[in-house]
């Protein structure tokens, strides 16, 4: 395979990986990560998961890509806030919390 070749198949290559890269919705990038005495007062709107599958580059990717999910989740309960649970024993790509709506 000549070096044009190769060059056009790692462009081709990592185009793919790159939208399969999950970016996040505005209004899942609005919702701010608290704390539990944070969200006092506030009205809970229910429990969030999320998990990532397919390729990623590493271990702090996929675990990203999980939280968005998650946020994503907490954005269609128009919730203003999550507190995480955080599972210290868990080696798989995956985070839960509680989501909530708290004026603002």
């Amino acid at each position: 395979m000549g070096i044009a070749r190769q060059v056009t198949v790692l462009v081709a290559a990592t185009a793919v990986l790159a939208g399969c890269a999950a970016g996040m919705s505005q209004d899942a990038a609005r919702i701010v990560e608290a704390h539990p005495s944070e969200v006092e007062g506030c009205e809970p709107a229910g429990s969030v998961y999320g998990s990532s599958s397919g390729f990623h580059w590493s271990q702090g990717e996929a675990m990203a890509a999980a939280r968005n999910n998650a946020l994503e989740s907490a954005a269609r309960r128009d919730a203003t806030h999550v507190v995480w649970q955080h599972d210290e024993g868990s080696i798989t790509p995956e985070v839960s919390g509680t989501a909530y709506r708290c004026s603002r």
